[in-house]
């Protein structure tokens, strides 16, 4: 009797364990795929988000020619250089979507991890960019009024030209980190496209891998536009 109670009892625990593991497993699978979910629909929120910037950078070129003030025309070129810099934060919350996800499906791949790495840094320098550009305000509009205006008297041109030195400075400064700030985006798409390539090697008979696939192609994109608005806003202050 005693033996009889003893196996009726492990058989008990052993039911009782593997039910647990069942929940467990059925909740992890819940939280997955609504995290998933959460995920593809703040993607695609990005991604409209991306498309819409860069159709802004393209009229970077008309709102610099919308008016010969000073001020108006740096204002545009403030909010271009800020355009990058949100674009940059977009693509940093993208692949950090990404990472969390594959962590969460206890995928370990390095390169997804890099490119979220990457559009941190990417993210940080385009920050720098936008307030270097913003600090050197009154520098860009100084710098614009000399181009507009001719000096007569040799005393003033002298301490003028003492005035735009420091000014060119300041805006060389600016207009460098912003340069920067392009090579790294730049640097961030190819990583996520690193990222995708690996995946896509290894999403044979791994469900999940499939998965973090399809947020990987829209990440891609987004990267892409992010890319394409540094590439844009930079070609176009440059000329």
């Amino acid at each position: 009797m005693k033996k009889l109670i003893k196996i009726l009892l492990s058989s008990l625990f052993l039911l009782l364990s593997i039910s647990c593991s069942l929940d467990n497993e059925g909740v992890n699978s819940k939280d997955y795929e609504s995290k998933k979910q959460s995920i593809l629909g703040e993607l695609n929120q990005l991604l409209g988000q991306t498309t819409n910037s860069l159709k802004e950078a393209k009229n970077t070129a008309d709102n610099l020619n919308a008016s010969s003030e000073a001020n108006k025309v740096v204002e545009a070129v403030i909010s271009a250089v800020n355009l990058i810099s949100s674009a940059a934060d977009q693509v940093k919350g993208a692949t950090k979507n990404m990472h969390d996800l594959a962590q969460m499906a206890e995928i370990d791949l390095e390169k997804i991890k890099e490119s979220s790495d990457k559009a941190i840094l990417a993210a940080n320098v385009a920050k720098e960019a936008y307030n270097l550009t913003k600090a050197a305000e009154q520098n860009m509009q100084e710098l614009y009024k000399e181009q507009l205006k001719t000096l007569s008297d040799s005393d003033e041109i002298e301490q003028v030209s003492d005035e735009i030195k420091q000014a060119k400075e300041a805006v060389e400064i600016a207009w460098k980190a912003t340069v920067k700030a392009k090579d790294e985006l730049i640097d961030v798409e190819n990583a996520v496209k690193e990222a995708l390539d690996k995946i896509k090697t290894e999403t044979a008979n791994n469900t999940k891998l499939a998965d973090i696939e399809e947020v990987a192609e829209l990440v891609l994109q987004i990267a892409k536009n992010v890319k394409e608005i540094a590439q844009e806003v930079v070609d176009l202050l440059n000329t």
